[in-house]
């Protein structure tokens, strides 16, 4: 019969329909993906232009979510006199949290392992530890960190050896998972904040011994000034 022949017929081409299609959104999905990634990449170029330290973390954070489409992101920079990392901009997220020890399990974390941490990669591997062992203690307060400031994805920023800050991620308006392309694209995002926060902190405490300089030099002028009337 004609009807068991077309359904047979549509059957048959349903999975290379499906198929088509599947790749056709895998294709827009990832030529999206590169764009922002290619934004992210020639927009970290031009960081080390802004000397304004204030000016350069709201300028990382508002990139980073809207170029990627996160639902909240954050920079937490470190401040030695308080050791401690100190939040430093916000765009949306969790009010909660403005500070981190230099000392806290998710600081030290980072510092080993020296690339950005995925919330999901974390629980995983926590979930293959028994819990009891000291590593695994840190890991399980780093990823309840994570959670509490509902962050999918933790980058830091080294300068040397040292972690002056690090990104605090929130998952993707898409719900799409972050790829590993992602990863370096932040990582590399990473390495050029840390050189323009130190080239932004090197020309604030520059500006302040200019300041600190033409004001002893006011003084001396008024004292000598004095001395003469």
């Amino acid at each position: 019969p004609v009807g068991a022949a077309s359904y047979a017929l549509l059957a048959s081409i349903a999975p290379f329909i499906f198929l088509f299609f599947q790749r056709r959104v895998e294709r827009r999905l990832l030529r999206d993906q590169r764009r922002y990634q290619q934004t992210l990449l020639s927009a970290s170029s031009g960081m080390t232009q802004v000397r304004d330290l204030a000016r350069l973390c709201r300028l990382i954070v508002h990139l980073v979510t809207k170029a990627v489409g996160l639902r909240h992101a954050a920079i937490f920079l470190y401040e030695p006199k308080e050791e401690a990392f100190i939040l430093a901009a916000r765009r949306y997220g969790p009010p909660d949290g403005s500070r981190l020890s230099k000392t806290d399990p998710t600081a030290e974390l980072l510092r080993q392992i020296r690339k950005p941490v995925v919330r999901a990669e974390l629980n995983a591997q926590l979930g293959e530890t028994n819990g009891k062992e000291g590593p695994a203690r840190r890991m399980a307060r780093a990823l309840a960190w994570m959670q509490a400031q509902q962050a999918s994805v933790l980058v830091p920023s080294f300068a040397q050896e040292n972690l002056i800050g690090f990104l605090v991620l929130g998952e993707k308006r898409s719900t799409r998972i972050f790829t590993t392309e992602d990863l370096n694209v932040f990582a590399t995002l990473a390495n050029q904040a840390a050189l323009a926060i130190e080239n932004a902190r090197f020309y604030q405490s520059e500006k302040e011994r200019q300041a600190a300089l033409f004001h002893t030099a006011s003084l001396s002028s008024l004292g000598t000034m004095a001395s003469s009337m």
